[in-house]
């Protein structure tokens, strides 16, 4: 066995083995041999994913569900009431109506959850451009999504105007909006490529993200 040391500012060398046993040493009693270093721990296998492949796992089999179908549809193309042209938003409330966004024919629509007709919004204190979302809030209020008004329209449950959402918090162009339980707006600010929260009333609570591509980062977001 050869025993080397680093003494502080020199070289890695071999320790003379009168360093280790002086001469007058007798050595007596068994023999120890120096411990084994133990066994490196082996990185745990890798689990397949579904729909995620790693290099050297199978993927799982998985049974198919049948055939998907829808449960009812509702609408078809047109603009008489229950009719649509190119919508691009839908929302429901607690009662279950459906409030579609109907771009095409410049109007928002709503429906009971069998799909007829009840009441139709056209604009707030000017004619919708380009209603392009909707959303409700929990006491009822709805929010109609404008790009155009860069902004979204507030109507009371049940009907009446309220007032525009957005002027003065720096959105251009939004294209998504949703609500959270406690009435807090979220606009998908896609020309500003951030996310602004506002109150119910437009008091703006926090603009989240900026332009980029990294994590945390948006490009146009709708």
């Amino acid at each position: 066995m050869e025993l080397y040391w680093t003494p502080p500012g020199g070289r890695k060398e071999l320790v003379p083995t009168e360093a280790l046993f002086p001469p007058a040493t007798v050595l007596t009693g068994p023999v120890v041999l120096p411990a084994q270093p133990a066994a490196p721990q082996q990185p745990p296998a890798p689990v397949a994913v579904p729909g995620v492949q790693t290099p050297g796992v199978p993927q799982p089999v998985v049974a198919t569900i049948g055939d998907m179908a829808p449960l009812r549809i509702i609408g078809s193309t047109g603009s008489g009431p229950g009719q649509f042209q190119n919508p691009r938003g839908v929302a429901v409330d607690r009662q279950g109506n459906i409030y579609v966004a109907d771009t095409g024919n410049k109007r928002v629509q709503k429906l009971n959850s069998q799909g007829e007709f009840l009441a139709e919004w056209r604009g707030g204190a000017e004619p919708f451009v380009e209603p392009a979302g909707v959303a409700i809030a929990p006491n009822g209020d709805i929010y109609v999504l404008e790009p155009e008004k860069d902004g979204a329209h507030r109507f009371s449950a049940d009907g009446p105007y309220i007032g525009k959402v957005g002027d003065g918090l720096g959105l251009y162009r939004p294209r998504g909006l949703t609500i959270d339980a406690a009435g807090v707006l979220s606009f998908a600010n896609t020309g500003g490529n951030n996310v602004v929260r506002t109150a119910a009333d437009g008091r703006l609570l926090a603009s989240i993200g900026k332009a980029g591509e990294k994590n945390g980062e948006l490009k146009q977001p709708t």
